[in-house]
């Protein structure tokens, strides 16, 4: 409880727990990727994005993987949330591959 002897005075206080900030993350699409994958019609690769809160794992998104090309487009938003202005968002360019761990293109 408080007593306010002048009301223009007043301060008021209201404890709420602190309003989260989110980021929108729009991938869009890619040109131009090194081929990683390589048959005897040439190479290509089947990327896909993975980002995070740079040191913050538990942000992490990914998009879909883009099947055999080089020319990716995604066209995919991601809503991440930030504690701080000015937290740096890592994006990754990858190349799944069904039998091995995915290769960094950029």
């Amino acid at each position: 409880e408080a007593w306010v002897d002048n009301a223009a005075d007043a301060t008021v206080s209201v404890d709420s727990p602190p309003r989260k900030a989110k980021l929108l993350v729009r991938v869009v699409s890619a040109k131009g990727l090194r081929p990683a994958d390589f048959t005897l019609r040439g190479g290509s690769s089947d990327p896909f994005v993975v980002g995070q809160v740079v040191g913050r794992p538990e942000t992490q998104f990914q998009t879909m993987i883009q099947p055999k090309t080089l020319n990716p487009e995604w066209d995919e938003e991601f809503e991440v949330p930030v504690i701080e202005v000015g937290e740096d968002v890592e994006l990754k360019v990858m190349d799944f591959d069904k039998y091995s761990k995915p290769d960094l293109l950029g």
